[in-house]
């Protein structure tokens, strides 16, 4: 079963994805209790991964990667249309959609 992670944010083939917290980083996604901040939440699923380039709760469009969970898996209790899980960190394998970038921006 392939796994996804969407970010804003460009990442090269090769990058070890890992949490906020855990980059001493805030993010506005891990405001909810059930969220850990110190995790990686991932899309797990057969559907076509474009879609979940809009499936988040940030209207900005976002890149999509085949990414390679590393530790423990956790179910997301928040899961929406497709399936999601958190682990400790994830492994970028491909990117497999790249929104197009607006020509008058």
């Amino acid at each position: 079963m392939p796994y996804y992670h969407c970010s804003p944010v460009e990442h090269p083939i090769g990058r070890r994805l890992t949490g906020p917290a855990t980059r001493g980083a805030v993010s506005p996604w891990c405001v909810e209790p059930t969220n850990e901040p110190d995790r990686v939440y991932i899309f797990v699923g057969d559907g076509d991964p474009r879609t979940l380039s809009d499936s988040s709760i940030s209207n900005e469009p976002k890149i999509v990667y085949q990414v390679l969970p590393e530790g423990e898996l956790r179910p997301d209790l928040n899961g929406g249309l497709w399936k999601s899980v958190s682990c400790e960190s994830a492994l970028v394998t491909a990117c497999v959609y790249r929104p197009q970038r607006n020509a008058d921006r």
